[in-house]
């Protein structure tokens, strides 16, 4: 929903907010000037609102975009090379066992 309080003009007013997505402003006591600082606030909210779906809609593509990606032959190689060292390094951490 479009509901939260505002910070624009830093105005301590009230900011509230229906189900049915009405903003109410209640900064001055002129209907007008609450009307445009309303309709101010609500695309400030709308225009975040898109920024943020656009946001999510570019990391989705770039996630699939990386998870796609074959890793090559040589980073392989070397990955498995690494795992080989470090199970040598835990092998040789181990208790030794007296009756070898």
């Amino acid at each position: 929903m479009f509901c939260r309080p505002s910070t624009r003009n830093n105005s301590p007013a009230p900011t509230s907010c229906s189900r049915a997505g009405v903003l109410a402003v209640q900064n001055s006591r002129s209907q007008a000037e609450n009307r445009q600082l309303a309709l101010g606030r609500l695309l400030d909210l709308l225009e975040s609102q898109a920024a943020r779906s656009r946001q999510a809609r570019l990391a989705a593509a770039s996630k699939a975009r990386r998870q796609k990606a074959l890793r090559s032959r040589q980073s392989k190689a070397e990955m498995v090379e690494s795992k080989r060292r470090r199970a040598e390094v835990k092998r040789l951490r181990r208790e030794v066992d007296p009756e070898a």
